[in-house]
């Protein structure tokens, strides 16, 4: 799009010298003897010349105007999709630490699943020996993953 853009900017300096010849060469002919003011052939051409020259101008100007809302649209979209990605990105680098969280925590769930920790007296846990209190159990040992609060997913949104 840039090379465009400098090849309708080297076009649209180019054009100006033929305008310019063509103006100078109307002034010219206007110069002469009143009754030299005639419309012939070459005046005509000259006439038809500069018009056509000032369409391609004209043109060229229209032209470069759309290639520079082009550009800024292009530049505009560049800086949404930085955003956007940057966006992307944080959220890849939450989820990949989420995801990391929860099979570290697997992980060690499943090592001390089978180990088991001597409490004395902690509710809910399993033990063998048998308090002589009330009748109930009183634990001697828990598995860590008893302790644990239940699982609730981390990436949910």
């Amino acid at each position: 799009l840039k090379n465009t853009m400098s090849g309708t900017k080297a076009e649209l300096a180019n054009i100006k010298d033929p305008i310019k010849l063509c103006g100078t060469c109307n002034t010219a002919r206007k110069q002469r003897a009143i009754g030299e003011h005639i419309q012939d052939p070459v005046s005509s051409m000259l006439n038809e010349h500069e018009i056509a020259l000032y369409r391609s101008n004209e043109e060229l100007r229209r032209q470069h105007s759309s290639e520079k809302a082009a550009l800024q649209d292009l530049k505009h979209r560049l800086m949404q999709l930085q955003e956007d990605l940057k966006d992307k990105t944080e959220a890849l680098k939450i989820d990949v630490s989420c995801l990391t969280h929860e099979s570290v925590t697997h992980h060690l769930a499943q090592t001390f699943e089978s180990t088991e920790v001597p409490v004395q007296g902690l509710p809910g846990a399993t033990g063998s020996r048998a308090s002589s209190r009330m009748g109930r159990k009183t634990p001697l040992f828990v598995r860590p993953h008893e302790l644990m609060p239940p699982k609730v997913p981390l990436t949910a949104r």
